[in-house]
């Protein structure tokens, strides 16, 4: 390598004998390195001062001293044939592998060009510093870093500085500090690309010597050498503070009008005579999707595209022009949708009025207008509660009574079933009872959304019951479940038979919308909620859970009814699925949406709140004693006739003596006098509504201040007691349904007793 450089290299020992000497300096001192070898140093390398002809000391004891110039920067070789040539040289020790001096290493090379260009460069800058300083501009002379070499008059003028005040200072020194940083990025850029023809402008501030500001409009550029290295910066500048003077009042008059516009939470569109955006505030960018800078210049109805609620078609562009044409103040219609730029829908309401200039003619039009997507939704869920309140205390009404007959049909069925040895009589029985227990879960549907009739919860993991519930509502057509439900579902606190339905409803509906069959796709994840989102839930955590179908979808007009009471779009069903599955969610203290679109499918989305507590372990099944000679005594309240007389009928063929009453005063007087008489009641099944009467919850009361270890059954069809769905809380030991088979009344009585 130091063979083929262009610098002259020459090698020599500790006592400064020369001992190697590469073709460069061969060639620049006249030396062979046959003939240089042995010779001292300042033989080979004669090196004298350029004004004086001096000869420079000998560089070997400065070098082993720690010297890295040989020379100084006017240094001429004298060569073996006479030749006096500029260089500038450096200096090094050799140092063996151990670290220690063995001589010394002199590198060098010719500078004639480079003194050359220097000599060129000084008298062009003769030339230049007469421009520099007679230009009409303020004028400073930089090195690379930024730092003033010279400054003309006008320069010093604007700022209030002589010429020796500037020198030597930084420019950022007489530089505002918000502008520092942007100035230096460009002056970087320009020195790295390295063209000559490229300049910066831009308007800065300047600090004058006194403290006040200056606008300044700089043109920068650098100054190359030959060889396209910088050299210098050339910086310009034009007094331009009248200029942003008056710039800066009109901008702060628009920033004021901005501050303004972005502090309203409306939306505010402004447009020109003909109909063309010039302004939109924060708010109008957020409700529509398109920015200021996008939307300027475009047309109205393109950036604030209307739709009629009921058609979904566009409003057009009359409505807003005849605006501008008549000049009147207008409210749209009550119902407007605004299609934003995503394509997504919102329910707006607006105003619009004509923009006036001085003379009193129509300039343009601003738009005011405010999301009510929320607020409408919210009025149409009030609507559909008031509609549910309504069923409900309807559903409440019959629900004691039809649950009671219902009991009364079922219970004398399995009586007669089991009396029965007639296989014709059984088959006629199996269809009274199939009809009972489809009127059984119609009054259950009707049940769910009825004022009162609280969930019986229960903590649960979801998973398992969302695939039992949709496996078993598909079973028959020709539909599959895809199942992509999270590993690490928190666990839900639910009625169980509840959240079934409201699944085997989602899927029934998803399997009607795809008549040729297809798959229903059933996620389930955690997610936190708070009113910020939609639907609006109390902050917490829920399970969502979506049923998706790709069926004919439903159309955007039935969309806000398919929640409502009896609305159907089907020849064949109640109304009521959804309106159950909507009323079950929200008894659970969550919520359900819907979205679809047409031809592309249907998607049913609710969430469930997280359960406070893990779920309990299943229990095993606890051992039923069989009825006993010890004849244990029942006593059963109910108004219904008919209840009294099956349950006393199920309960004497299970080996119980059984007494009934028909409400609490006669329960707690026959409570009382078998107590008395030595004979008292094993256990006490109380109905928990008795009208005109004491009920269930108040006779248990008074009973316990009687017997407090007494065990009692709580029976009901219907009740807004929430006695029935938590049963222990109110002191009872157990629970039955109505309408019941003779079976399960004799199983829960078997149960308390066995506890």
């Amino acid at each position: 390598m130091l063979q083929s450089i262009t610098e002259g290299v020459v090698a020599a020992d500790l006592d400064g004998n020369v001992l190697w000497l590469n073709p460069a300096a061969e060639k620049l001192t006249g030396w062979s390195q046959a003939e240089a070898l042995g010779r001292p140093v300042p033989e080979i390398y004669k090196v004298v001062d350029a004004q004086t002809r001096e000869a420079l000391p000998n560089p070997t004891p400065h070098i082993l001293q720690g010297t890295t110039r040989v020379s100084g920067g006017a240094a001429v070789l004298l060569t073996r044939d006479g030749r006096a040539v500029p260089v500038t040289d450096s200096g090094a020790i050799l140092r063996g592998n151990a670290g220690h001096a063995q001589g010394v290493v002199v590198i060098f090379r010719d500078d004639t060009e480079r003194r050359e260009a220097h000599r060129a460069l000084r008298e062009s800058s003769r030339v230049f510093r007469a421009i520099f300083m007679r230009a009409g501009s303020g004028m400073a002379l930089t090195d690379l870093r930024g730092t003033i070499l010279d400054t003309n008059q006008v320069l010093q003028n604007m700022l209030g500085y002589t010429a020796g005040e500037l020198y030597g200072r930084p420019l950022s020194a007489i530089t505002h500090p918000d502008d520092i940083a942007a100035e230096m990025a460009e002056l970087r850029k320009i020195i790295s690309e390295r063209q000559r023809d490229q300049r910066l402008q831009l308007d800065k501030r300047y600090l004058r010597k006194d403290g006040s500001v200056l606008w300044g409009r700089l043109t920068a550029t650098v100054i190359f050498d030959a060889d396209g290295l910088p050299l210098f910066g050339l910086n310009m500048v034009e007094d331009i503070t009248s200029i942003r003077q008056v710039d800066a009042a009109l901008e702060a008059e628009k920033e004021r009008l901005m501050v303004t516009l972005r502090s309203i939470g409306d939306g505010v569109i402004a447009t020109d005579a003909d109909g063309h955006v010039q302004l939109l505030n924060r708010a109008a960018e957020k409700l529509t999707g398109w920015s200021q800078d996008e939307a300027v210049g475009r047309t109205l109805d393109e950036v604030f595209l209307l739709l009629d609620t009921e058609t979904r078609q566009p409003l057009g562009e009359d409505v807003l022009r005849s605006l501008i044409r008549t000049g009147t103040f207008a409210a749209f219609p009550e119902h407007t949708l605004l299609r934003t730029r995503e394509g997504n829908e919102r329910d707006i309401a607006e105003i619009a009025t004509p923009i006036r200039d001085r003379k009193g003619q129509i300039s343009g039009l601003v738009i005011t207008f405010r999301d009510v997507t929320q607020e409408r939704q919210q009025e149409e869920e009030l609507i559909r509660n008031q509609k549910l309140e309504s069923l409900g205390v309807l559903a409440g009404g019959i629900a004691h009574d039809f649950n009671n007959i219902l009991t009364a049909i079922l219970g004398n069925v399995a009586l007669v079933r089991s009396l029965s040895q007639v296989a014709e009589e059984n088959t006629l029985l199996d269809e009274v009872e199939k009809a009972s227990w489809r009127a059984k879960d119609l009054t259950q549907q009707l049940l769910t959304f009825a004022k009162g009739g609280l969930p019986i919860k229960k903590v649960i993991p979801l998973a398992q019951l969302l695939q039992e519930s949709a496996q078993f509502a598909i079973r028959g057509s020709n539909c599959i479940c895809e199942f992509q439900l999270a590993s690490d579902l928190w666990p839900v606190e639910v009625d169980p038979s509840q959240i079934s339905q409201v699944l085997h409803n989602l899927v029934i509906n998803a399997v009607q919308a795809m008549p040729t069959g297809g798959a229903i796709q059933i996620h389930a994840a955690n997610v936190a909620r708070d009113l910020q989102h939609d639907p609006p839930l109390k902050p917490g955590c829920y399970v969502q859970v979506s049923v998706r179908d790709h069926g004919h979808g439903i159309p955007d007009r039935d969309l806000p009814r398919v929640f409502d009471p009896y609305f159907t779009t089907k020849t064949k069903g109640s109304g009521l699925g959804l309106t159950t599955t909507f009323s079950i969610i929200r008894k659970h203290g969550g919520a359900i949406t819907v979205s679809s679109k047409m031809d592309a499918g249907t998607t049913f989305t609710f969430y469930l709140p997280v359960a406070t507590t893990q779920p309990m372990m299943p229990e095993p099944p606890s051992s039923v004693a069989a009825p006993t000679k010890t004849q244990q005594r029942i006593l059963v309240m109910d108004d219904e006739v008919s209840i009294r007389l099956l349950a006393q009928r199920a309960l004497e063929r299970g080996g119980y003596i059984v007494e009934v009453a028909a409400d609490g005063a006669e329960t707690i007087r026959r409570y009382q006098a078998a107590q008395t008489q030595g004979t008292p009641f094993a256990a006490v099944i109380l109905d928990m509504t008795i009208p005109g009467g004491m009920g269930g919850r108040e006779t248990l009361a008074q009973l316990q201040k009687m017997d407090p270890a007494v065990k009692a059954i709580v029976s009901s069809g219907y009740s807004t007691d929430a006695a029935m769905a938590s049963h222990r809380e109110f002191g009872f030991a157990g629970v039955v349904t109505k309408p019941y088979r003779p079976q399960e009344l004799l199983a829960a009585v078997r149960q308390i007793l066995a506890e």
